[in-house]
């Protein structure tokens, strides 16, 4: 597929924690004890769960030779292969409402993810660049409050054909609707002015919305160095 002619218009912080689901009974306490159990994977129509589950799996050292894999075709499947007892862990989502579902059901917990310098350096590599440590944000049952996982932002794109008129317009009315915007979905809380210019961008800006972050002071030298690494 052609992505050259992506371009950024907005970035929004990662809101959504995902990490390894486990029983809530369960003697694993660590990613790292994962070493040799019953892992979900696969994903063969989930790709991007096979990626962040094994690349953060390779960030603690262990690969998928290392883990007995239970194979599923999508997330929801590795979660009910935990909650039937066929896993004994699975990548999902901590807001899922299937997550709050198993819990009054069976009881399951997210082990905490520590990202260390260098296993935040490994899981760029193998998952993509812009993978970013969160913390869950409310205090639950499942997950406390300030439990490490892992997360991406999410994009507002355009590409160099989109007008420049068009890319401004939209950049002037999410930063000045931000209040009202962040309200619409849970997905949409990181779209906070703040968080507008990544950077831990994968895609280059479009000229017109770099222009006008330079004119909300919100662009400097770093994503300006970052842009045309990416325009490259």
């Amino acid at each position: 597929m052609q992505t050259s002619h992506l371009r950024l218009v907005r970035a929004g912080a990662a809101t959504v924690p995902l990490g390894f689901m486990v029983r809530a009974d369960s003697d694993i306490k660590s990613v790292a004890d994962l070493k040799g159990r019953r892992v979900a994977g696969g994903y063969g129509s989930h790709p991007i769960m096979r990626r962040l589950s094994e690349g953060v799996l390779k960030a603690y050292g262990i690969e998928m030779s290392d883990v007995n894999v239970v194979p599923v075709p999508a997330a929801l499947d590795g979660a009910k292969a935990v909650q039937d007892g066929r896993a004994d862990a699975a990548w999902y989502a901590v807001f899922a409402p299937t997550t709050r579902e198993m819990h009054s059901k069976i009881g399951v917990r997210f082990l905490p993810i520590e990202f260390t310098p260098e296993r935040l350096k490994v899981a760029r590599q193998v998952i993509f660049p812009g993978m970013v440590p969160v913390t869950v944000p409310v205090n639950l049952p499942f997950a406390p409050k300030g439990t490490g996982l892992a997360g991406y932002e999410f994009y507002v794109i355009a590409s160099t054909h989109t007008a420049d008129a068009a890319v401004k317009t939209m950049a002037e009315t999410l930063w000045a609707n931000e209040a009202e915007f962040v309200k619409v979905h849970a997905n949409l809380r990181g779209f906070r002015n703040g968080a507008a210019v990544s950077q831990v961008a994968t895609i280059p800006y479009h000229k017109a919305a770099i222009e006008f972050y330079k004119s909300k002071s919100a662009w400097n030298a770093q994503t300006e160095a970052q842009n045309k690494e990416l325009m490259n």
